[in-house]
């Protein structure tokens, strides 16, 4: 359970939930937008999902 709040509780550096952050729009290409982009994979990796748990879902 500590983990799914963590997509939803407000973060204390930029004050959005995780789950807002991935939902934003990730600008126009460039340096900044890449290294956001692999902010949010460490942030989504550190939640520990389990690698087949959307296995079963089309895309």
């Amino acid at each position: 359970m500590p983990r799914l709040l963590r997509l939803v509780v407000e973060d204390d550096e930029d004050r959005a939930a995780l789950l807002a952050v991935l939902k934003r729009d990730p600008g126009a290409g460039g340096l900044n937008c890449l290294l956001s982009a692999i902010k949010k994979l460490h942030d989504v990796r550190r939640l520990g999902l389990p690698g087949a748990l959307f296995a079963d879902c089309s895309e």
